[in-house]
C-alpha cells in the first residue's frame, strides 16, 4: 500500500512542478515574441515605405518571414484586408484576436500595433514612418518590462510549483 502512496505523491510534486514550469514558460516566451512583433513591424515598415507593396500583399510577405505564433497574427490580417471594404484597423483587430491564440502576449502588447493601424493607409510616408517609430519605441518598452519580468518570475514560478507540490503531499500525509 506505500507504494500507491509514493507513487501518488510523486504524481501530486510532477503535476504541480509542471504546472509552475507551464507558467513560467509564459514569462520566458514573452520577450522573445516581442522582439518577433517589432521585427514584423520593421519589416512591414520597410515594406510599405520602400517598396511600395500594398497593405496586403506586405502583411503576406511579412507572415512569410515571421515565426510562430506573431506569424497568425499578420497572417489573419492579411487575409481580412483582401475582403472589400476593410480597413487596416478592423484587419489586424480581426489578426489579433483570431491569430495570437497560441500567444502568450497580453492584450496591453497588441495596443501599440492596433494604434498604428488606425492610421495606416490614411496618411502620407512621413507622418507613417512616425507612427512606425512610436509603435517601435512602445514596443521597446514593452520588451524591457517583459525582460524585466520574466527575470524575477521565471524561477519563482518554478519554485513555486515544485514546493506547492511538496507542500500538499506533507499536507496530505
Amino acid at each position: 500500500m506505500s507504494w500507491v502512496k509514493v507513487l501518488g505523491a510523486a504524481f501530486v510534486v510532477a503535476s504541480c512542478t509542471a504546472m509552475g514550469f507551464h507558467v513560467a514558460s509564459s514569462y520566458r516566451l514573452r520577450p522573445i515574441q516581442l522582439s518577433e512583433v517589432a521585427r514584423g513591424l520593421r519589416l512591414l515598415q520597410a515594406e510599405i515605405e520602400y517598396t511600395a507593396t500594398p497593405l496586403p500583399m506586405a502583411l503576406r510577405r511579412v507572415s512569410d518571414q515571421l515565426n510562430p505564433p506573431v506569424r497568425g497574427v499578420f497572417a489573419a490580417a492579411a487575409e481580412k484586408m483582401k475582403e472589400r471594404d476593410n480597413s487596416p484597423k478592423l484587419a489586424f483587430t480581426y489578426g489579433v484576436q483570431h491569430g495570437s491564440a497560441q500567444s502568450v502576449l497580453k492584450t496591453q502588447d497588441w495596443s501599440s500595433l492596433l494604434h498604428l493601424s488606425e492610421t495606416l493607409g490614411s496618411t502620407d510616408i512621413i507622418h507613417q514612418s512616425r507612427e512606425f517609430q512610436a509603435a517601435l519605441l512602445h514596443m521597446e518598452s514593452m520588451h524591457m518590462q517583459a525582460v524585466d519580468g520574466q527575470q524575477r518570475y521565471e524561477r519563482l514560478w518554478q519554485y513555486l510549483g515544485a514546493l506547492t507540490g511538496l507542500f500538499v503531499v506533507l499536507m496530505l500525509y
